[in-house]
């Protein structure tokens, strides 16, 4: 969830702390800002440089490494505590569609018109009849 990363440490101000020789990159970073504000598509519709990402995790794994494993996790809950809270201040029925995934959104309408079921290969096979389903004649013209 690079959008997510990007857009905490965004605005922590970590983009302005990044050293880089890329002269493409503030303008990235204000395109980016741009997309945060502007909202129209939401957090997963945006294109955040990929740097700002690596950055935070890189971060989270430098505490991992100096202070151990129980700290680092500390400082992961922290760094994602915006977030976090969000989604404990909201039911599940109320989220915002911009904050979910296209797909995770996509998947749960499908889940209210769509009833999919999984079955062995040997309940299918006693089953067959019961559901409509293609057979391959290959040498059979007709």
């Amino acid at each position: 969830c690079n959008e997510a990363l990007a857009c905490i440490g965004f605005m922590k101000g970590l983009h302005r702390l990044i050293d880089h020789r890329d002269a493409k990159l503030p303008g990235r970073f204000s395109a980016f800002e741009f997309e945060l504000k502007d909202n129209v598509r939401g957090l997963w519709g945006t294109d955040p440089p990929k740097v700002i990402p690596d950055v935070v995790e890189a971060l989270i794994g430098a505490v991992h490494i100096d202070l151990g494993f129980n700290e680092g996790q500390r400082a992961a809950l922290h760094v994602i505590k915006p977030m976090t809270s969000t989604i404990s201040r909201t039911t599940f029925a109320s989220i915002d569609a911009r904050f979910l995934h296209p797909k995770q959104h996509l998947f749960e309408m499908a889940g209210t018109l769509v009833s999919v079921k999984a079955y062995t290969e040997e309940v299918f096979l006693r089953l067959q009849n019961v559901f409509p389903h293609w057979k391959c004649n290959m040498g059979n013209n007709s």
